[in-house]
């Protein structure tokens, strides 16, 4: 069972901290896995069966997104799509096969990925930890309270919420207070909002890995 932003609070119970533990061996499988995954999806539209063998790891349950960007000029120009979940029951491997063929069909934001781009992306996957609620006194405390390129937000207020991945303040080069402010508006709330009292954040860390361009080596790119 897996639960998308909608879901999120019931998700949110859970002590932060724990990020499942992964070899490089393992983060270039999976890479080559969720490449497997949508060049199998464009061509026919199916799912690829679940490879093996596999380590332990990779059939532990752990959430994950699946990123995936343009690739120009030896750098990565823009988002083409991102997806993931934040709690899952399911095997690792599974959620990144689901996750890499729902960022390259199913991210509202981009059209459906071709084929012939196929040779223009790199891909990117993050595992995420736990969530684990930020306690502050003050809302004006979450400034001192987050560290940017470490944590993940999920925001949660009146039924709103929207999570962004530590790398993104990373990549847009945000503070604090920017990270703050746009995850309130993931969320489709003011970007004031997390200076409400009725206002929750929650942080994460994740481990993230990926290509260094098309088919590529792939490297950690950790942010705990």
């Amino acid at each position: 069972m897996r639960k998308g932003l909608s879901e999120i609070e019931s998700a949110l119970t859970y002590l932060g901290g724990y990020v499942l533990p992964l070899l490089l061996s393992d983060a270039g499988f999976l890479i080559r896995t969720a490449r497997r995954a949508i060049e199998s999806y464009l061509k026919n539209g199916e799912l690829i069966e679940r490879p093996s063998p596999l380590s332990s790891t990779l059939v532990e349950p752990a959430a994950a997104f699946v990123t995936i960007n343009k690739f120009q000029n030896g750098e990565n120009k823009e988002l083409r799509g991102c997806i993931g979940v934040c709690e899952t029951e399911s095997p690792l491997v599974d959620t990144v096969i689901e996750m890499a063929v729902a960022a390259s069909s199913r991210d509202p934001r981009f059209p459906p990925l071709l084929a012939k781009e196929l040779e223009e992306i790199v891909l990117e996957i993050s595992i995420l930890s736990t969530f684990s609620l930020v306690n502050v006194k003050s809302p004006k405390d979450y400034l001192n309270a987050i560290r940017v390129g470490r944590d993940g937000l999920v925001f949660h207020w009146r039924g709103l919420s929207g999570i962004l991945l530590p790398q993104v303040s990373v990549e847009y080069d945000w503070g604090p207070e920017e990270f703050l402010s746009n995850v309130c508006m993931k969320a489709g709330a003011p970007s004031n909002s997390w200076l409400l009292g009725d206002a929750k954040i929650y942080r994460f860390q994740a481990e993230i890995f990926g290509e260094t361009s098309p088919r590529g080596p792939v490297v950690m790119k950790n942010s705990h």
